[in-house]
């Protein structure tokens, strides 16, 4: 059975929007920094790829690691659009790139 969009619309009124929002609260804002302060050494973080490639939050990710000296932090991420904070050999044992799609920013981490 096929639908028509205002059929859609009656039956999921959510298709147009991107999150339902919980009755009485509103989002937190908070700065980039202030994001990656629940990251912690050992932890898997997605990464969204191409034009959606957060890089205000992977230079926040790098100033983190840098100041609080985590350690084995493992981005899982497709083709990241913008250059990875974490190429830098003084990064090798602490961030360890998972991607899922070698791009040219991240293929010397691949041969490492």
């Amino acid at each position: 059975m096929r639908f028509s969009l205002c059929m859609k619309r009656v039956f999921y009124p959510s298709f147009s929007r991107l999150s339902i929002p919980i009755p009485g609260k509103s989002p937190k804002r908070v700065t980039a920094d202030e994001a990656m302060s629940a990251i912690a050494s050992g932890d898997h973080i997605f990464i969204h790829g191409l034009a959606s490639t957060p890089a205000e939050l992977l230079e926040a990710l790098r100033r983190r690691v840098d100041s609080h000296g985590l350690t084995d932090l493992r981005p899982i991420h497709h083709l990241i659009g913008k250059k990875s904070p974490w190429t830098d050999e003084k990064y090798f044992g602490k961030i360890r790139s998972n991607c899922v799609f070698v791009c040219e920013n991240t293929r010397n981490l691949v041969k490492q």
